[in-house]
């Protein structure tokens, strides 16, 4: 996948996720915990262009550096350990 591609799906994904977040925390609990109305192109405060850009970069890098290394460190790993200590991590969230 191209980087301009991953840039662009992060960008909307995060934006999307934002929108979200910030519509929900609205409509429950009648705060909002940003406010991009002072950004150029934003959309009722709650995303704006410029976290846009934000995210299709933190994006960009979690697929293209961060992701790769933690994949090279996994694979590292023997497959009983990993297999146990994801098997820890997910009982600890139920």
């Amino acid at each position: 996948m191209s980087i301009f591609l991953i840039f662009l799906l992060s960008a909307v994904a995060g934006s999307l996720a934002e929108l979200a977040a910030g519509a929900f925390q609205e409509a429950v609990f009648g705060t909002y915990s940003w406010n991009y109305s002072s950004h150029m192109l934003n959309l009722k405060g709650k995303i704006s262009l410029e976290m846009g850009i934000m995210w299709g970069t933190l994006g960009t890098l979690f697929i293209k550096v961060l992701l790769p290394r933690l994949n090279c460190l996994l694979d590292k790993i023997n497959g009983n350990i990993y297999n146990s200590s994801i098997v820890a991590v997910f009982s600890v969230f139920m």
